[in-house]
C-alpha cells in the first residue's frame, strides 16, 4: 500500500515520531524519499479504511460499519493516536450503530466499551458502563472475552478497576442486608413482629430462610461472587417470599404495596434499599477518566 509520509505524520504522533526520529523507516526515508513500514499483525481492511480517511478519499470511506470493523478502528485509531484526524467519521459510525448496543451482558457489550472509550462517546460510554456494572457475571471482565483478546482493548486499568469496584459494592450491599434481616430475626427478641410475638419471628425467619436457599442466595455466596450479576442478585431479592406466624394465612412478596400482606415490613425495606441502589447506579462519567490513561496488565 502507498501513503504520503506527510500526510501519515500530520494525522498521527506515533508516525509523526517514526518518520522524524532514528527509526529505521525514518532513516530510510531520509535516504531514499520512501519507507517500508510493515504492520503484519493489523487488520487489512480496517487500517486501508483509515488510510483512505487520512488520505481524504472520501469515496471510498463508508458512512456504516461493521461493530467487528468498528472495534478493529477503534484498537488502530488508539494505537496510532488518530482520534483528531478520524473523529468525524468515528462519530458517523457510532451514530448508526449505538441502537444496537446490548442491554444484557455479552461479548459486544465489552467491545462497546472498548470503542466508546476510544472514539470519546460520553453518553454511550455512561450507558455502556452502568450496563456492565448491573450485568457483567463474573469480577473480571476478561473471563467471559478471553483474556489474549481482552488484552488487545485499548481501555484503562482504571475504567476496568471502577466497573469493578461498582459491581461488587452493589452485590455487597444487597447481600448485607439480607444478612441483617437475618441477624435481626435470630435475636432473642421480636424486632419486627407488631404483636412483639417470638413465634411470629421465627415462622419469618424460617420461611425467609427456606426461600433465600431455593434462590441460592443463601448462605450468602463468598465475594467477589463468580457467576452472579447485580441484575441476576436483585431479581432474587424480589422473588423472596415468607410467612407472617401472626398473618399466616397470607404470604408476601418483596415490593407488594398491601400492608396487611407485609406487616412486619421486611421485605418492603428489602426493595426500597434495592431502589436505593438502582438510583445511585449511573455508570462512569467520561471526564472523569483522561485520555492519557493507559493499560497495565489488565482487570
Amino acid at each position: 500500500m502507498l501513503v504520503s509520509s506527510k500526510h501519515l505524520s500530520l494525522a498521527s504522533s506515533v508516525f509523526h515520531v517514526m518518520f522524524e526520529n532514528n527509526f529505521r523507516e525514518g532513516l530510510e526515508l531520509q535516504s531514499s524519499d520512501k519507507a517500508e513500514v510493515l504492520l503484519p499483525e493489523h487488520d487489512l481492511e480496517a487500517f486501508t479504511l483509515l488510510m483512505n480517511i487520512i488520505h481524504a478519499k472520501s469515496r471510498q470511506i463508508p458512512r456504516k460499519v461493521t461493530l467487528s470493523l468498528l472495534l478493529k478502528l477503534a484498537i488502530l485509531v488508539d494505537k496510532y493516536q488518530l482520534l483528531e484526524a478520524i473523529s468525524a467519521w468515528g462519530d458517523i459510525w457510532v451514530a448508526a450503530l449505538k441502537q444496537f448496543i446490548p442491554h444484557r451482558f455479552c461479548n459486544d457489550l465489552i467491545s462497546w466499551l472498548c470503542i466508546t472509550w476510544v472514539f470519546r462517546c460520553p453518553d454511550e460510554f455512561q450507558a455502556v458502563t452502568l450496563f456492565l456494572e448491573r450485568e457483567s457475571p463474573e469480577p473480571n471482565l476478561s473471563t467471559s472475552y478471553g483474556k489474549e483478546e481482552f488484552e488487545k482493548l485499548p481501555v484503562p486499568d482504571t475504567v476496568l478497576a471502577r466497573i469493578k469496584r461498582n459491581r461488587h459494592a452493589a452485590i455487597e450491599c444487597l447481600f448485607r442486608a439480607l444478612n441483617k434481616i437475618v441477624q435481626n430475626l435470630t435475636k432473642p427478641w421480636p424486632v419486627y413482629c407488631e404483636k412483639a410475638d417470638t413465634q411470629c419471628e421465627g415462622m419469618i425467619l424460617g420461611t425467609l430462610l427456606r426461600s433465600a436457599s431455593q434462590l441460592e442466595i443463601w448462605p450468602i455466596p463468598d465475594s467477589p461472587y463468580h457467576n452472579m450479576s447485580y441484575s441476576l442478585v436483585a431479581h432474587k431479592m424480589r422473588s423472596l417470599t415468607a410467612t407472617s406466624y401472626c398473618f399466616r394465612s397470607t404470604r408476601f412478596k418483596m415490593g407488594c404495596n398491601s400492608v396487611d400482606v407485609d406487616r412486619a415490613g421486611i421485605l418492603d425495606n428489602l426493595e426500597r434499599l434495592l431502589l436505593s441502589v438502582e438510583s445511585l447506579q449511573l455508570g462512569l462519567s467520561l471526564e472523569d477518566y483522561p485520555r492519557e490513561e493507559g493499560r497495565g496488565d489488565g482487570d
